[in-house]
This record gives structure tokens, sequence and C-alpha cells, in this order.
């Protein structure tokens, strides 16, 4: 007896979410080794959706360990370092006012005085104590 040659296919698609949400397509296909060229596999289809993420609530204690490591960065003159800290703090906690002002003074020590006037400004619109000194500072970075 001759043995016939067979062959299995598989296939397996994902949409992306314009295309019905998020589809996952999977044909498979046994055919002869004759039929192989001819073979039409059958399709099942499966929508699954994507749950929206939520926004998070702050994280104040991740922010203020965040920003002490900032502090400690800062205070070792890796004013880069202090930086990523600081934005990852702001991050976790978008009202901790006290890093913008940390942020404009580190920009200004690298002498990126527009991106330290920004934060500057940010800081501003938070009615800070020191706004007079903060307002000072300020003006002689135009």
């Amino acid at each position: 007896a001759i043995a016939t040659p067979t062959a299995t296919a598989t296939a397996t698609a994902t949409a992306t979410a314009t295309e019905i949400a998020t589809a996952t397509a999977t044909a498979t296909a046994t055919a002869t080794a004759t039929e192989i060229a001819t073979a039409t596999p059958t399709a099942t289809a499966t929508a699954t959706s994507t749950p929206t993420p939520t926004p998070t609530a702050p994280d104040a204690a991740g922010a203020q360990r965040l920003f002490q490591q900032a502090e400690a960065r800062r205070a070792a003159q890796d004013v880069d370092g202090a930086i990523r800290l600081y934005l990852a703090a702001e991050a976790a906690d978008p009202g901790l006012a006290e890093v913008q002002k940390k942020l404009a003074l580190c920009y200004q020590l690298k002498g990126d005085t527009r991106r330290a006037a920004e934060r500057y400004r940010r800081y501003l619109e938070t009615d800070p104590r020191d706004a007079d000194r903060v307002r000072a500072i300020l003006t002689t970075l135009r």
C-alpha cells in the first residue's frame, strides 16, 4: 500500500481595534498533498473587547519616595538622573507642586531656560508661599 502524504496548515491572525473590536481568527485546513494547492480553509472568528484602562488615583507615597530619590540625585550633582526621578514623581502624583519648582531648578542648572520658566510658571499656579521669590527668579530667565 502506498501512503498518501498529508499536510496540516494552521494560520492565526489578530485584527486591530478598528477592524471589529479585537478579533482573533483561526483557520485550520487538512488536505492531501495533491489538494494543498486548492484547499479552502474554514475560519472562525471570536470578537473580544479590550477593557478601557481607568485612570489611577495619585500615589502620594510613591511620589514622595521618588521625590526624595530625586533630591539625592540632585545633591549628588546628577541633574539628568534627578530630572528623570522628578518626572516619575510628577507622573505618580501630578498634584505634588514642589516637583515643579525642583524641575525648574534642574532645567535652570542645565541652561534650559525655556523649560525652567515653564516649570516655574506651573509652580506659581499652585499659589506657593515663596511666589514672590519665584517670580523674581522667573524674570531673570527671559
